[in-house]
């Protein structure tokens, strides 16, 4: 199994769309600094990162939707699609995006609010596994019931990187529970 972690924020409550396998970001590029749906796919059947894309819906909402129902249709019944908005797009969206959306498990029933973060991990043709909106930050995680490769990186560092920071999962959940014994002790 794998966790995977979904964050998101619109432009006024921190800007920002990211992903985390295993505790490893995904990386991700897109136009206008990947502003609208980010969308990771991930592939059961090899255990790996199908793909990792951006969707502008904010400023080609047409085209943008129709690229991403495009996408999502192509999909395999039960390819898990992690997406994350950023900074706005969700209330520009064509009916071709939400479309798009309900096939990987969304129950959203319109358009969202300018800037208002959002969330899903789905799997296609079978529903969401997590899912949230908010006018702040959100984080949402899911365990998927298969191993997936973590991320490749493109290229190494240039100079020594200082120790990482931790992720958005570690650094806000609750610490876990001391873990049980067994026997107990007399």
């Amino acid at each position: 199994k794998s966790k995977v972690v979904v964050v998101s924020a619109g432009g006024d409550a921190g800007n920002i769309a990211d992903f985390f396998l295993d505790d490893q970001l995904i990386p991700i590029i897109g136009a206008e600094g990947r502003r609208g749906l980010n969308v990771v796919v991930l592939n059961p059947d090899a255990g790996r990162i199908q793909s990792a894309k951006s969707y502008d819906v904010w400023g080609e909402p047409s085209s943008e939707s129709k690229r991403l129902l495009g996408d999502i249709q192509q999909l395999p019944k039960g390819f898990v699609v992690l997406v994350a908005l950023k900074d706005s797009g969700m209330e520009n969206i064509a009916p071709e995006g939400l479309e798009a959306l309900e096939q990987v498990g969304s129950t959203l029933e319109g358009r969202l609010q300018f800037r208002e973060a959002y969330a899903l991990v789905g799997v296609k043709g079978i529903g969401a596994l997590a899912e949230r909106r908010s006018s702040r930050m959100l984080l949402i995680d899911a365990l998927v019931p298969f191993r997936v490769e973590p991320p490749m990186q493109t290229s190494p560092p240039a100079a020594p990187m200082p120790a990482p920071m931790p992720p958005p999962a570690a650094a806000w959940s609750a610490p876990a529970p001391a873990p049980a014994r067994w026997p107990p002790a007399p």
